[in-house]
């Protein structure tokens, strides 16, 4: 079933259906597909990426390279050009793919129209939220191939907080990706920084039992545990409904330690509030831990939510 999205697209399109609530079964076969054809396709091409929240805005420009061996990414930053590969016979990753069943109990698929991204034929799509102070998600598949060319998030007033399309993209070719280098037995992955690993190994992994949310907006759950690796070794938890989502990294300190003011225990002192790289991040220190709450796709009031409701050990979300 490699292409099975594109007849389906294609036969919308040419009906010319209007603007309809899809099923949750014909909701998970197109998001489903989009997934598989991005993983099993092979295109290369140039997107523009975009964020902006408040008054920041940040543009970048990637060219991709995915073949079967896996994907390479050139990236223009304002430093200068950055390379890097991703090995995996995963998809470029979307990450509001990766939760679909969570996704599916908070957000209603809508089909749209068709459009043109990038010289070709897409139909566009829209995740319309169930409750009024989430995000939606706008998204554009290729009518013959599947492959997403273009996706948009959008804040609770439907304001473009994110967005990446393809400029250009060429499908076919079976080669390898060039510049990758393959490990003897065939397989290699990207390092990272984080591991994942289960909630109740996660304090003995870290050295510290981690603060977590004594309350959760309605259709979160905890969706990841992380440990963070290097000098700054602690603990990074991901929540989210499907599509919004907030990320608690946290990490003991010292008394001097230069992030915040020394305090004293059962002391809270707040040291940071801001928006870097299109995300809106509080910073405190409790208890000696160093606590960041980060998201791109909910507001203050309810990251200042989740911090009143922090506390040690078990949770609503156990």
């Amino acid at each position: 079933m490699r292409h099975l999205l594109g007849p389906i697209l294609l036969a919308t399109a040419l009906l010319g259906v209007s603007a309809c609530g899809l099923s949750e079964d014909e909701a998970r076969t197109i998001l489903d597909g989009a997934e598989r054809a991005g993983r099993e396709n092979h295109y290369r091409g140039i997107v523009i990426r975009r964020f902006t929240l408040d008054d920041e805005e940040r543009t970048t420009t990637v060219r991709i390279h995915h073949g079967p061996a896996g994907t390479r990414y050139e990236a223009d930053r304002p430093g200068g050009r950055e390379t890097w590969s991703h090995f995996s016979s995963r998809a470029p990753d979307i990450h509001w793919l990766r939760d679909r069943d969570l996704l599916l109990r908070s957000y209603r698929l809508v089909e749209e129209q068709t459009e043109v991204v990038a010289g070709r034929d897409a139909m566009r799509y829209r995740l319309k939220a169930l409750r009024p102070d989430r995000p939606s998600r706008r998204f554009w598949l290729d009518v013959k191939t599947g492959v997403m060319l273009r996706d948009e998030g959008l804040d609770a007033a439907g304001r473009v907080i994110e967005a990446m399309h393809y400029e250009t993209i060429e499908f076919g070719g079976d080669g390898p990706v060039p510049d990758l280098e393959v490990a003897g037995d065939g397989s290699t992955e990207r390092e990272t920084a984080l591991r994942e690993v289960p909630m109740g190994v996660l304090p003995g992994e870290v050295g510290f039992v981690p603060y977590r949310p004594g309350t959760l907006p309605e259709g979160f759950e905890l969706l990841r545990c992380h440990v963070k690796d290097g000098v700054r070794r602690g603990a990074v938890l991901v929540y989210g409904d499907g599509l919004a989502r907030f990320v608690i990294s946290q990490r003991p300190t010292d008394a001097g330690d230069a992030t915040g003011d020394a305090s004293s225990p059962g002391d809270e002192v707040e040291v940071r509030r801001e928006v870097r790289r299109g995300e809106l991040r509080l910073g405190l220190r409790l208890d000696g831990t160093q606590i960041d709450v980060s998201s791109r796709t909910i507001g203050w009031d309810l990251l200042r939510d989740v911090v009143a409701s922090l506390g040690r050990g078990e949770s609503t979300e156990s």
